[in-house]
């Protein structure tokens, strides 16, 4: 169906013929307003009552991938990813019964599935007219792929401007108004222990070895908070063109060196292009949980890889761990947020509070699937 079948211009005809070269008949004139709309740079789509495409443009070809012969008289929902898909009938049905407008005359942005299956962000406005005495819409589609990368990009900059100066005075203070003292604290229990030793029994040795045990799980803390702070001060993100194979090698050696544990994982691993720092961070935190959060006999390792579309790389870690109840997972990303004692299970409680801010950071995407007794699967997206 050619825009023109569609649209009149019987009100323009006359000023038409006299401002501009003559178009003498209302054929001609559906064949100038094809032309027009068939070469805007925004896709353009007509449906009726039904969902049902009734005509196209050529830029709709383009930003889809579908020729228009496989477009005409297909479902529109056919260019939706989930949840749009579902939802789609439920608009029109609700609008078409009640006539009140919800997303009719607004432009909103959405997301559009393309023939290869690759989702990506629209502007999408919609707008109705009646067609032979039924209810059509019109879409106006526009990709902004690009100005949500640079919204993104802004926003970024903007948080690690305002946390910045907050950041660099916290580094400041657990630099040296923390370290010095505890530093002090473990060394005068070192002393009192040579000193001392003879004049010691078995009460005071234990009241000394717990002094300096605490001592250093608070060192350990600092660290794991400078860590923690540390992560997105830089307004300019280090990347290189890092092997995966290579980064999980450099992570593993120093874990399972004394552990019994077996390890599984995928024989080849693609590069991709990240900061080889924060990259081995969540690894070495991820897989560290792994393997203290297990009680199983033989503990079980699993690393493997998969593509994600044409541009991202999901990384995942799974083991036979003692697992978590669902309900908790948002719980535990939390800094200091604990399931377990210290006395249970040593640690500060950052480790993952570590990890999501490292992979927020590098812009990509964590999830978690566990249950009791069930072990836990760790999935980390990253761009390729």
């Amino acid at each position: 169906m050619r825009f023109g079948t569609v649209f009149a211009m019987h009100s323009t005809m006359e000023e038409t013929q006299k401002e501009s070269a003559p178009i003498e008949a209302e054929s001609e004139a559906g064949l100038f307003l094809d032309a027009i709309l068939e070469n805007i740079i925004d896709s353009i789509v007509t449906i009726d009552g039904n969902g049902i495409i009734l005509s196209v443009n050529k830029h709709t070809e383009t930003l889809f991938g579908y020729p228009r012969a496989e477009l005409l008289g297909s479902n529109i929902k056919m260019l939706m990813p989930s949840p749009y898909r579902s939802e789609h009938d439920k608009y029109i049905n609700n609008y078409l019964e009640t006539g009140v407008k919800k997303i009719i005359g607004k432009g909103r942005e959405v997301y559009g599935r393309n023939k290869n299956g690759k989702t990506f962000p629209i502007n999408l406005a919609i707008s109705e007219f009646v067609w032979r005495d039924k209810h059509s819409f019109i879409g106006i589609i526009r990709d902004i792929t690009d100005s949500v990368e640079v919204k993104r990009k802004i926003q970024q900059v903007e948080e690690l401007g305002l946390l910045n100066e907050e950041l660099e005075q916290f580094n400041y203070i657990v630099s040296h108004d923390l370290r010095a003292p505890l530093r002090a604290m473990h060394n005068y229990a070192d002393f009192l222990t040579e000193d001392m030793e003879e004049k010691l029994d078995s009460t005071d040795r234990k009241y000394l070895a717990g002094l300096k045990k605490a001592v250093t799980e608070c060192n350990t803390l600092i660290e794991d908070l400078l860590t923690l702070s540390k992560i997105g001060r830089d307004k300019i993100v280090i990347i290189d063109d890092v092997d995966l194979g290579e980064i999980l090698d450099d992570v593993l050696r120093p874990l399972i060196e004394s552990t019994d544990i077996s390890i599984l994982k995928d024989s080849t691993w693609p590069r991709i292009s990240t900061h080889p720092g924060l990259l081995k961070q969540i690894l070495t935190n991820l897989i560290s949980n792994a393997i203290k959060f297990n009680e199983s006999n033989p503990k079980q390792i699993r690393l493997s890889h998969r593509e994600v579309g044409d541009s991202a790389i999901e990384l995942i870690i799974e083991d036979n761990g003692i697992g978590i109840d669902e309900k908790y997972i948002s719980t535990i990303l939390k800094p200091f947020k604990r399931l377990h004692t210290s006395e249970e299970y040593e640690g500060t409680g950052i480790g993952l509070a570590i990890v999501q801010k490292a992979v927020k950071y590098l812009a990509g995407e964590m999830r978690i699937q566990s249950a009791i007794g069930e072990g836990t699967t760790v999935c980390i997206q990253l761009p390729g």
